[in-house]
C-alpha cells in the first residue's frame, strides 16, 4: 500500500508539472500576441504622428514624434522578448513530456480556463484525507506497525505445529524401491516450541514497535494540520483570485471601451495623439494583467487538486 501511494504521488507530480507548463506556454503565447498587436497599433499611430509632424500643421511637435518613436521601439523589444519566452516555454514543455527536440507542438488551447468553484474549505480538507497519497501512505504505515506489534508479542507464546506427509507412487513396476509396500506411505508429527528465556529481546522489541507507532501517530497529527493549513492557504488564495478576476474583467471591458471612444475622438479631431497612445497602452497592460491572473488562478486550482490527490470535480461528483 505504501509503494502504491508512492507511485500515485509520482504520477500526480508529473501530471501537475505538465498541466502547469502547458498553460504557462498558453500564457506566454497570449502575452506575445498582445505585444505584437500593441506594436502593430502603435506603429500605425507612429506613422500618423510622423505624417502630421512633417506636414508642419503644428498639431504634433517633433518631441511628440520622438517620444512615440522611443515608445514603439521599446514595445518592439518587449515583443521580441515575449516571443522568445513563448518559444522557450514550448521547447521546455516538449522536453518535459519526453518528446524529441525536433517535435513541433501545437497547443489546442488559446485561452486559460477559469475553473470557478464554490466548494467549501471543509470539503477540500475532507477530500485530502481521502485521497492524498502522503496521508494514505502514513495510514498504511500505522497499520503495518500495528501488525508488527502483534507479531512481536506472538514471540512470547508457544508454537504448535502439526506436520503431515503422504506419498503415493503410481507405477506398474513393482520391484525394488517401488515394491507394493513402498508405493504408499504416510507420516504424522506434532511439534511444540515453548520460549523460556530470550534475554528480554521480545519485551524490548514490542516496546520498540510501540515507540515507532507512537512516532507515526504524532506525525499523523502534524501531517493532518500541515495538509489542512496548506489547503486553507490555497483556498483563501483561490477565492481572492476569483474576486480579483471579476474586477480585472470589468477593468478590461472599460479599457476596451475607452480605447474605442478615444479612437473615435481622435478621428473627430477632439483628442490628441498622446491620448490615443495612452488608451492603446492601457488596454494592452490590462489585457496582460487579466490573462496573468487567469494563469495564477488556474495554477492555484491545480495545486489544490495535487494536494487533494484527485480532481475536485471528480471528488464532488462521487
Amino acid at each position: 500500500q505504501v509503494a502504491r501511494q508512492n507511485t500515485r504521488r509520482t504520477d500526480q507530480e508529473i501530471i501537475y508539472q505538465v498541466r502547469d507548463l502547458y498553460f504557462g506556454t498558453v500564457l506566454a503565447n497570449k502575452l506575445a500576441q498582445i505585444a505584437q498587436k500593441t506594436h502593430t497599433r502603435l506603429s500605425a499611430t507612429l506613422e500618423l504622428t510622423e505624417s502630421l509632424y512633417k506636414k508642419g500643421a503644428g498639431k504634433v511637435k517633433k518631441t511628440d514624434y520622438l517620444k512615440n518613436k522611443i515608445f514603439v521601439k521599446s514595445v518592439r523589444g518587449m515583443q521580441t522578448r515575449l516571443q522568445s519566452q513563448a518559444d522557450n516555454a514550448r521547447a521546455g514543455l516538449a522536453f518535459y513530456m519526453g518528446l524529441s527536440w525536433e517535435t513541433n507542438i501545437t497547443l489546442s488551447d488559446s485561452e486559460i480556463p477559469i475553473s470557478k468553484t464554490d466548494v467549501s474549505l471543509k470539503q477540500l480538507v475532507d477530500g485530502t484525507l481521502r485521497f492524498n497519497p502522503n496521508w494514505l501512505s502514513l495510514q498504511a504505515g500505522l497499520n503495518a506497525y500495528d501488525g508488527k506489534i502483534r507479531e512481536a508479542k506472538s514471540e512470547t507464546r508457544p508454537r504448535l505445529a502439526l506436520i503431515g506427509n503422504l506419498e503415493f507412487i503410481n507405477i506398474n513396476y513393482d520391484k525394488g524401491v517401488v515394491a507394493p509396500q513402498n508405493t504408499r506411505s504416510w507420516q504424522v508429527g506434532l511439534g511444540l516450541e515453548f520460549p523460556l528465556f530470550n534475554g528480554f529481546r521480545t519485551h524490548h522489541k514490542v516496546k520498540e514497535m510501540k515507540a515507532r507507532l507512537t512516532q507515526l501517530e504524532h506525525q499523523k497529527i502534524l501531517l493532518h494540520e500541515g495538509l489542512a493549513t496548506q489547503i486553507k492557504v490555497l483556498h483563501q488564495k483561490l477565492l481572492a483570485l476569483q474576486e480579483h478576476l471579476s474586477s480585472a474583467q470589468e477593468a478590461l471591458s472599460a479599457a476596451q471601451e475607452n480605447h474605442q471612444l478615444t479612437d473615435l475622438g481622435y478621428q473627430a479631431d477632439l483628442l490628441e495623439v498622446q491620448d490615443l497612445i495612452e488608451a492603446q497602452t492601457i488596454e494592452s497592460i490590462v489585457q496582460a494583467q487579466y490573462h496573468t491572473l487567469c494563469y495564477d488562478h488556474y495554477q492555484t486550482y491545480i495545486q489544490i487538486e495535487k494536494l487533494i490527490g484527485t480532481e475536485i470535480e471528480r471528488y464532488l461528483n462521487e
